[in-house]
């Protein structure tokens, strides 16, 4: 039996094909002996894997220096993330953190 990922691939593959082929999916999936429930799950599947991907968070490097200590600006997300900053120079980066969560 292939592994996940080898069938990931093969699958991701089909997709194309089919998307090149010029055909309808019940067309495509006719002329290659597979199921149409088969092709969608797959779809499906592949869409989920890729969204998930794009989710990853990016980090943004900021500057920290014990100078300067005030009170903290304190974000949380919904999915459970924490921003603080601490001063007042960060608060001047937080366009770019919010960008990089968005």
């Amino acid at each position: 039996m292939k592994q996940r990922g080898a069938m990931s691939a093969e699958w991701q593959a089909r997709l194309e094909a089919q998307a090149l082929s010029g055909l309808t999916i019940s067309g495509w999936c006719k002329r290659e002996k597979v199921s149409k429930s088969c092709f969608y799950a797959w779809r499906q599947r592949l869409s989920k894997e890729v969204n998930a991907e794009k989710a990853v968070p990016q980090l943004i490097a900021m500057p920290l220096s014990l100078g300067e200590l005030a009170l903290p600006l304190e974000l949380s997300t919904p999915s459970g993330y924490v921003i603080r900053l601490n001063q007042g120079s960060h608060v001047n980066m937080l366009p770019a953190v919010l960008k990089a969560l968005a």
